[in-house]
């Protein structure tokens, strides 16, 4: 591999960047190479020499996200180690951040490294996850790109994707994941007792907390422990101390709005002659969610504050300034695994049924008239569901979003709207 930058190659790919695709995958496979992945078969595939590598590109039909895997022959000289350094110093544009970078074995049980970074490009915060590894005197650098705005709407696909790299004489590593669910008296003050379903160890060392009372749910570290409980507030420690994560909880009724409490938090930080690090916010799972990272009295705050449906959540990790790159790697997860949960569809008892998950299309009516084109709905876990349809009298395409549940033999779509009331379709 040439020690060249070709952030520009990356930069085009982000440049086409700007909704989910569930139809069949299909397997590619370079017999040179030793390489397989699952690609979805409505993904753009294109591959090319650069120099003495072999580039692998794909992308999303919407151009929302990237998939990019540069291959070449490696001498033993060329350690993962290497393949960092390069990548960083030579790949990297200028301004970039690293949240995390730690030794990682895949899906597929291949060793290697993975770095998490953050790049801003003409104003929007874009996530590369870049795996790096040397196996069989071939070198591989696999980098997933999506723009914080879609994380959401893409982050499972491209993961997915990701995930299902593979390397010739690999097999797939055992991964457990467990999740942890609470009330209100064992994560925000009341009982002492334990959560529900204590997190079994994972191969990223992650359980899911969920938070049912206010309808969200995020990954945290699996071994941090509750010590100390107040109205509204836990603090968790990791087993030595160095980190501890703070969770919050705001009742709307207050006024107080995700922004307006990190405004505050960042005028208290100034007055504190402390340094803010980072102020942004994106979307994610449909919640809008306000991130701030500062520094005051060589401590480091990672911060993000949303705005749930009945309440603020302001979740957080504290930790000294020699702790930094930990606490972004614990920030990042948590804010990248935010979801909501147990939501509900507007003027329906039903409930969501798991077995229905899924994408569905559409390919005829009870009447036997045919006025689409094509009509795809997708029902996702979360109990959302997102509706795209072109008729044939026009080019224009329709899309929806909204909630699902089922009663009985009955599926109703409701997409709300700002009178109170859910425009409902039941099937």
């Amino acid at each position: 591999m040439k020690i060249k930058q070709y952030w520009e190659a990356i930069i085009f790919l982000i440049a086409v960047l700007i909704l989910p695709s569930f139809l069949q995958a299909q397997l590619q496979h370079d017999k040179k190479y030793k390489f397989s992945i699952n690609i979805p078969a409505d993904w753009s595939k294109k591959s090319y020499k650069d120099g003495t590598d072999k580039v692998f590109e794909y992308y999303s039909p919407d151009q929302n996200a990237a998939i990019q895997l540069r291959t070449f022959e490696a001498d033993e000289r060329v350690t993962t180690d290497l393949l960092v350094q390069v990548y960083e110093q030579s790949m990297l544009p200028k301004g970039y951040s690293r949240e995390s970078l730690d030794n990682h074995v895949s899906a597929n049980g291949i060793p290697g490294k993975q770095g998490i970074y953050q790049v801003n490009y003409d104003g929007n915060d874009v996530i590369l996850a870049t795996f790096y590894t040397v196996q069989n005197s071939i070198g591989y650098v696999l980098t997933a790109i999506v723009p914080n705005v879609v994380a959401d709407q893409k982050g499972d696909e491209v993961k997915a994707i990701a995930r299902s790299f593979q390397i010739d004489g690999f097999h797939a590593a055992s991964n457990k994941q467990s999740k942890t669910t609470t009330g209100a008296g064992t994560v925000l003050g009341g009982s002492t007792g334990k959560a529900k379903n204590e997190p079994e160890a994972s191969e990223t060392g992650f359980t899911t907390l969920a938070l049912d009372d206010i309808q969200v749910e995020f990954s945290i570290p699996k071994t941090f422990k509750i010590i100390n409980r107040g109205e509204g507030q836990t603090i968790w420690s990791d087993s030595k101390g160095d980190i501890k994560m703070v969770i919050q909880t705001i009742d709307k009724s207050t006024g107080k709005t995700a922004n307006s409490i990190s405004g505050d938090v960042a005028q208290q930080v100034h007055q504190a002659n402390g340094k803010i690090k980072k102020d942004s916010h994106t979307t994610i799972d449909g919640l809008y969610v306000k991130q701030l990272t500062y520094e005051v009295n060589e401590m480091v705050f990672t911060y993000l504050y949303t705005d749930a449906p009945q309440h603020i959540l302001a979740l957080g990790f504290v930790s000294s300034v020699q702790k930094e790159d930990v606490n972004r790697l614990y920030f990042h997860k948590s804010l990248l695994s935010l979801r909501q949960i147990n939501k509900a569809s507007s003027g329906s008892t039903g409930k969501i049924d798991k077995r229905l998950v899924g994408s569905y299309k559409f390919v005829g009516r009870s009447d036997g008239k045919d006025l689409l084109n094509y009509w795809n709905i997708t029902l996702n876990l979360n109990g959302t569901f997102n509706d795209e349809h072109q008729l044939k009298e026009g080019n224009y395409v329709s899309k929806n979003s909204g909630n699902w549940s089922v009663e009985g033999d009955k599926l109703t779509l409701t997409i709300p709207t700002n009178y109170g009331n859910g425009i409902q379709t039941v099937y």
